[in-house]
């Protein structure tokens, strides 16, 4: 189940909830998701590539271990351009987070760099990490609502 669904169904228990307690109105939950996209130079030199992320609110502290999100072959990654994009993250809290990408190829560092961006309620940030560059470009998402 994709971050938005997740959040749109929570809504809709917290109505019903609020209404068994007796209380009126719905509130919008205050979150956000991203998902992050990884460009690979042509032609790639290894067999298979991991991809793993992480986020840290740097607002509150808050973390997001992305964990070992996903593996692809470099048949996979050749016949997408060298494109790779990761699942969407869960709901994140507003705010600016900096986020790390890790890619491995045959168990050699790829790709590791981190970037900072501003996440907000109800949008989904779209964050493009490209190999051999730093940081990253936001495609989507990164102005306020």
């Amino acid at each position: 189940m994709n971050g938005r669904r997740t959040v749109q169904w929570l809504v809709i228990l917290g109505a019903f909830a609020a209404l068994a307690c007796g209380r009126s109105g719905i509130e919008v939950l205050p979150w956000g998701t991203a998902q992050i996209q990884v460009q690979l130079k042509l032609p790639l030199q290894y067999a298979s590539y991991d991809f793993t992320w992480a986020g840290t609110n740097l607002g509150d502290g808050t973390t997001m271990p992305g964990g070992l999100e996903s593996s692809a072959t470099a048949s996979q990654l050749n016949a997408r351009g060298g494109f790779h994009a990761l699942p969407v993250s869960p709901p994140l809290y507003p705010g600016t987070w900096q986020f790390g990408i890790k890619v491995l190829g045959d168990g050699q560092l790829v790709l590791a760099t981190t970037c900072n961006q501003q996440i907000y309620w109800d949008r989904q940030a779209i964050l493009k990490f490209t190999e051999g560059g730093t940081g990253c470009v936001c495609l989507f998402g990164c102005s306020p609502p």
